[in-house]
């Protein structure tokens, strides 16, 4: 018989009203998984200095915070039971250089490093700490309708999620997923940015174009 207890946490203002809160929901529990999975991304893809103070500030306390808090307060749990794995959720935008993406990728970036040196510091311990890097998933957030060979369907990422933990710290499981980056990593870092910046460039214009239809109406 599966059993599910929820907490509703708004990460955006995580003080320390609120980790207590989490503390104490969980005490009762032996944690023996974390998955941190929140965060946001820019609205669509834009030059930093373009970006408002709000989404500058969430980009940290969303994408970052909430992660490092989260594994704080689960940690000393593991770390007495000697087991435990935690999961973080970056993106392609962490590992790859990303223009008009920057803050959300250096955010994504930081996930990365943080994992795979935890984990260095964890695994004598019992405690696995992994990184996940996801590419497209068919989502309303991503906005993609539909799964394709390089798009993932929710269902299908989430079992390949599942299977990948314990394993490699840092990891695309989905296979196509991975099938991308390596083709990526074999091109030369100048072309790759130039495409990726050629690409954001577009999604840019055409974000613009439906700002100013909004205002319009």
């Amino acid at each position: 018989r599966v059993k599910v207890s929820t907490l509703a946490v708004d990460y955006s203002s995580f003080d320390d009203v609120a980790k207590s809160k989490v503390s104490k929901h969980i005490s009762d529990y032996d944690v023996g998984v974390l998955v941190n999975n929140v965060g946001i991304s820019y609205p669509y893809t834009k030059y930093f200095h373009e970006l408002d103070d709000e989404r500058v500030e969430q980009l940290i306390t969303l994408n970052i915070d909430s992660t490092t808090w989260m594994t704080r307060i689960v940690l000393p749990g593991m770390l007495s039971r000697k087991r435990g794995s935690i999961v973080n959720i970056s993106s392609i935008a962490g590992v790859m250089t990303s223009p008009l993406l920057a803050q959300y990728g250096a955010a994504k970036s930081y996930i990365a490093m943080f994992s795979k040196t935890l984990n260095a510091e964890l695994s004598d311990k019992g405690i696995h700490v992994q990184c996940q890097i996801p590419l497209f998933v068919a989502t309303k957030l991503a906005k993609i309708r539909k799964a394709s060979i390089t798009v993932a369907s929710p269902s299908g990422y989430a079992k390949a999620a599942v299977r990948a933990i314990g394993y490699e710290p840092i990891v695309s499981p989905f296979w196509s997923h991975a099938a991308q980056i390596y083709i990526f990593s074999k091109l030369p870092e100048w072309l790759l940015t130039a495409v990726t910046k050629n690409m954001h460039l577009g999604i840019r214009k055409a974000g613009m174009k439906k700002d100013a239809k909004a205002k319009a109406n």
